[in-house]
């Protein structure tokens, strides 16, 4: 080849690689503004290595009792302000992400990182919230960050860091409700961390069961239920059961801890059932419920004319008419314990104690109930509360542990033997206001079998008599009559002696002696 040709060829080479050098400068600016581009959405901490989050991560369960107090937000410079500037009602139902962000991955392909995670809460537990979500290719693993929505300034906090799509937060209080975001990461060759927007939820873990539920009144103005408060809720809702049908009765604010319901009808027997709930984006997360029973009636029983006397207490009480019987307890301790002493299974309005020690201070509670339907199911009132000194004597005589008691008011006799009651029956006393029997203590002085007592104007046959005052007033028979107690005494009572029935004046006979105290009183 001659010189010429050779100088021809060597100067189109040159021109040739001029113009490959001209085309691939443009690509290779490019390709560097593309990188720029990628990473202008992360946040502050995207220099932060993931393994710096990780210890406080362990198969996607987090205990409260593992996390720092003094995380920081991880939105306080990001400028979207994701979580701060979302209400809860946004985050909440739509799942609200920040625009689309796509970030290089080491192979070169691109992953976008505004994907919607849909996250949810699985599950309905009191003590802990457990989260899932969408799982995105070729991510990383995602950052949990959360904020406490029980308190007045609701702070975004890093929680955790995750691999998977789910996560367990352990150690939560029952009824508390929490704002979580779920943010996709992704880690480049020289360390440098780039987060998606994420996504948000609501969501709180179950409440606490209401305690202490009670009837606070049973009266038909107005049956009063109560109980009490129940923290981290949103409200109360009371369903009740009226003629076998429950319902949806009324929704009640977190602040309440009574309700009156009005309409009620007397002796109807009425069941409630109470649940707190708090609300978050799945409806309404409720508590396991506490029922109770009601008759409209069955209203604490006042007092009328407890009094002690010799060791013992005599209980009266205001007699509900719809009551089937009572039940009643005591307390020695400050009504610090209450211990059952008798279940009646009859509707009465009195009770003798046993006997108590002397100067002692006795808490009774007293409370109706009434049997319903053929299953007899026991449906219990509200209880009365009252104090009784316990006394030694009666009238200041000391009367000892063998005697015999009579309550005027109650229109009972007792006779008490060693401490225990040997007889305990209904009487008829004196008539009221014209001939009443003197109330004192005495002492039987005189027994007589199958005699006449005579008055100015009858002539009584009795088979037992016993003389407490003289031989005017005594205990005996009354075989004209057919009932005793109650209100006789007021408008056919006997003429100033306690009337006794067969039975029991034949039983006190056979084992009273002369000499035994009689104490009366009421």
């Amino acid at each position: 080849m001659n010189k010429k040709l050779k100088c021809l060829l060597s100067a189109a080479l040159v021109i040739i690689m001029l113009m490959s050098a001209a085309i691939a400068m443009p690509a290779t600016a490019a390709k560097s503004d593309e990188n720029t581009q990628a990473q202008t959405p992360t946040t502050s901490e995207s220099t932060l290595p993931v393994e710096d989050v990780a210890d406080i991560f362990l198969d996607g369960q987090t205990d409260l009792d593992d996390m720092a107090s003094d995380a920081i937000d991880p939105d306080a410079n990001d400028d979207e302000g994701y979580l701060n500037d979302k209400t809860d009602a946004d985050l909440a139902l739509t799942g609200e992400t920040a625009p689309a962000t796509e970030a290089p991955t080491e192979q070169g392909a691109t992953v976008d990182l505004s994907t919607p995670l849909n996250p949810f809460r699985k599950g309905f537990y009191t003590n802990k919230i457990t989260l899932k979500w969408k799982k995105l290719k070729g991510v990383d693993g995602y950052r949990v960050y959360w904020a406490d929505m029980t308190k007045s300034s609701a702070t975004s906090k890093p929680l955790t860091t995750v691999f998977d799509r789910s996560v367990t937060i352990k150690g939560l209080k029952p009824g508390a409700k929490y704002r979580f975001s779920i943010r996709p990461y992704i880690t480049d060759n020289n360390g440098k961390v780039t987060l998606g927007p994420g996504s948000a939820v609501t969501a709180s873990t179950v409440p606490n069961a209401v305690k202490n539920f009670r009837l606070a009144s049973g009266a038909c103005a107005g049956t009063v239920i109560k109980w009490s408060k129940v923290a981290n809720i949103d409200g109360y809702l009371l369903y009740r059961q009226a003629e076998g049908v429950w319902s949806e009765y009324k929704y009640l604010k977190a602040t309440a801890t009574s309700f009156r319901d009005t309409n009620v009808k007397e002796g109807r027997p009425y069941y409630y059932r109470i649940v707190a709930y708090r609300k978050d984006t799945r409806g309404y997360l409720k508590s396991q419920y506490a029922m109770l029973r009601t008759v409209c009636g069955l209203s604490a029983p006042e007092d009328r004319g407890t009094s002690s006397r010799v060791n013992r207490v005599y209980l009266k009480w205001r007699k509900i008419d719809s009551a089937s019987g009572s039940q009643i307890w005591y307390s020695t301790d400050n009504r610090k314990t209450f211990h059952g002493l008798v279940d009646q299974q009859k509707n009465v309005n009195t009770f003798t104690t046993k006997k108590f020690k002397t100067g002692a201070k006795v808490w009774f509670r007293v409370r109706p109930y009434r049997l319903v339907g053929a299953a007899k199911t026991r449906v219990v009132g509200t209880y009365s509360e009252f104090s009784v000194k316990i006394l030694a004597n009666s009238f200041g005589v000391d009367v000892g542990d063998t005697y015999i008691e009579i309550d005027i008011s109650d229109q009972h006799l007792w006779y008490i033997v060693k401490g225990e009651i040997f007889v305990s029956t209904d009487v008829v006393t004196g008539n009221y206001n014209s001939s009443d029997t003197p109330k004192g203590v005495y002492y039987i002085n005189n027994k007589a079998r199958n005699i006449h007592l005579v008055g100015a104007d009858y002539v009584s046959f009795v088979e037992y008599w016993m003389a407490f005052i003289g031989g005017s007033y005594g205990i005996h028979d009354a075989s004209w009559r057919s009932s005793f107690g109650g209100n006789i005494y007021k408008g056919d009572g006997s003429h100033g002696c306690v009337n006794t029935p067969y039975d029991a004046v034949r039983k006190i006979y056979n084992n009273v002696s002369v000499g035994t105290p009689v104490v009366i009183h009421g």
